[in-house]
């Protein structure tokens, strides 16, 4: 962490009194036939073990038919109206929020690369060209979104072993534009098979942590099987057929599923989820284990266990009790058991352990997780903005305290004078003097805040043209408080890009307006569009250079 994130982190926790601080995002799911709101308490109130969560929300609402497994072509307005009902049902703790995308929209695999420090990776694929000179598959990234997390490295092998995982924007907005149309603000876009991985890591005991996991998902049209270790994730697609995925969808409502016809689908899907391990074991060399967990997203699983009972080879199918040892708020637990299957919460509980983390806080006091991919363009931005804001209000907080102190000494020694008899008049005069005293020391303390100002502007590493620095120290108090800034974008000529949200469009264009007025810059052009409750903005400003 730089000294300016410290900074920004530790001015974040001491402002936590005066600013609130969502800690823990909202995880949206949408399952095949409803609509699941999830939110953890937050974690800097619970161990470090599973043995001390707590949910703090969760609502599951019914969508009365199955959305198929292309929900936001084919149903996107309808699902926007049930997840804001979800919403509004689940009285969530603030507004940001979280969603995973189907694995098969993502373009996932684990490159081998030389050894290199985070630092210089991080350098590396800021080049032109560098992911497609390492794997020539993905010489066309243009319109995707690129993300990687370092799972090892072994400087004496010479080895970096990498996940990298690259959607299509198009992709990512669509499902932003779910999120902001629902009225929750997206903080968190993850791969589905990362919060299913997560969902499992969390649960694990210490010994298990160290061994090899195996995760066989079943979700219509999202098929798959995940094997994972601390250092290694291997994903590849269970072959399912849409018949097969009819029948288990069939299945759940079933009382009884003996007799030749469910044994042979069961053997079908059996195989499949064969030939998927197989791929891993002899293609991906993942090591061969003796058991696997299975997450269903059918309501019913009782009968997929059954189903697949002694059918995967000879591997040992392990039961999810994912909320055994969780406790649920006991007027929500209605929601828990519409489904008789609390493996359907596997990713939602991986995604609802992700955090913006604004405040800074060391992983070791969170909830655990082996991986944070977050696919929100300029997710970065978001934390920073969000730490400057908590500054702003820290440092208006200590000018209001100032405020207030002065007015008080000086009511504490005037008022009783000044409705005293004339025959106080001298003694009025000199308590007046005393007050011009005061005032002399309030100007001291005002340019002590001054100096503090001009000494947190000196902790940013941003190196811009001059007239940059004065630009950034005003940003943050002249943008309005219905406003969250998105973007920011600055060239070596002096123009400035900001894009964002607001509740109002007046208050942008006064904004906008101020801009040029203060003389920060010359010229602050505006576009703006209306998306659901918010307006997109865009502000292409021209800074006022200053010597």
């Amino acid at each position: 962490m730089s000294r300016s994130e410290a900074f920004l982190s530790s001015a974040v926790q001491a402002a936590s009194k005066i600013h609130t601080v969502q800690d823990n995002i909202v995880a949206v799911k949408i399952h095949p036939d409803s609509i699941s709101v999830l939110q953890l308490d937050p974690a800097m109130d619970v161990a470090s073990s599973s043995d001390g969560w707590r949910l703090d929300r969760i609502v599951t609402w019914s969508l009365g038919r199955n959305v198929g497994p292309a929900p936001l072509q084919e149903d996107f307005e309808y699902l926007v109206n049930q997840i804001r009902q979800v919403r509004i049902e689940a009285d969530v703790t603030g507004l940001d929020a979280g969603i995973s995308i189907p694995f098969s929209q993502f373009d996932t695999r684990i490159l081998n690369l030389p050894f290199m420090l985070p630092e210089e990776l991080e350098d590396e694929v800021q080049l032109e060209g560098f992911w497609g000179d390492n794997e020539p598959e993905l010489n066309d990234l243009d319109g995707k979104i690129v993300r990687y997390q370092i799972l090892s490295a072994n400087e004496n092998e010479d080895r970096t072993t990498v996940l990298f995982s690259s959607i299509p924007e198009t992709t990512v907005k669509r499902y932003t534009d779910l999120l902001l149309e629902a009225g929750l603000m997206p903080v968190y876009i993850e791969n589905e098979a990362f919060s299913l991985v997560n969902g499992i890591y969390t649960k694990l005991s210490f010994e298990d942590l160290q061994k090899p996991q195996l995760i066989v998902h079943l979700c219509p049209g999202h098929n798959v099987v995940i094997g994972f270790t601390k250092n290694s994730i291997e994903i590849f697609p269970i072959s399912v057929s849409e018949f097969d995925d009819a029948l288990l969808l069939e299945l759940e409502e079933l009382d009884d599923i003996s007799g030749e016809f469910w044994d042979e689908v069961g053997i079908r899907v059996g195989e499949h989820i064969n030939q998927a391990i197989a791929y891993l074991n002899e293609v991906k060399n993942f090591p061969t284990i003796k058991s696997f967990w299975l997450v269903s997203e059918h309501k019913n699983i009782g009968n997929v266990e059954t189903l697949l009972r002694d059918r995967v080879g000879n591997l040992r199918l392990k039961k999810i009790e994912l909320l055994e040892d969780i406790e649920v708020p006991p007027d929500q637990a209605k929601f828990v058991d519409y489904f008789n299957n609390s493996s359907v919460f596997t990713s939602a509980l991986g995604l609802a352990t992700q955090s913006i983390n604004i405040a800074g806080y060391d992983d070791s006091q969170r909830y655990k997780k082996l991986l944070d991919i977050n696919f929100l363009p300029n997710s970065g931005n978001i934390r920073t903005f969000r730490q400057f804001a908590a500054v702003n209000k820290l440092l208006i907080a200590a000018v209001c305290v100032v405020f207030v102190a002065s007015a008080l000494m000086m009511g504490s020694t005037n008022i009783p004078e000044l409705v005293s008899s004339s025959s106080k008049v001298v003694a009025y005069e000199a308590l007046q003097g005393e007050a011009q005293t005061e005032a002399i020391r309030y100007k001291g303390l005002t340019k002590k805040l001054d100096k503090l100002r001009d000494n947190e502007r000196k902790v940013s590493d941003f190196t811009e043209p001059k007239g940059f620095t004065i630009f950034m120290s005003s940003l943050a108090t002249m943008l309005p408080q219905d406003a969250e800034l998105q973007k920011l974008n600055v060239k070596s000529d002096g123009t400035v890009t900001l894009e964002g949200l607001s509740l109002s469009s007046s208050a942008i264009s006064t904004f906008a307006a101020e801009l040029v007025k203060s003389g920060l810059a010359t010229q602050a052009p505006i576009t703006q569009q209306k998306t659901g409750g918010y307006y997109r903005f865009t502000i292409n400003a021209m800074i006022r250079q200053k010597g």
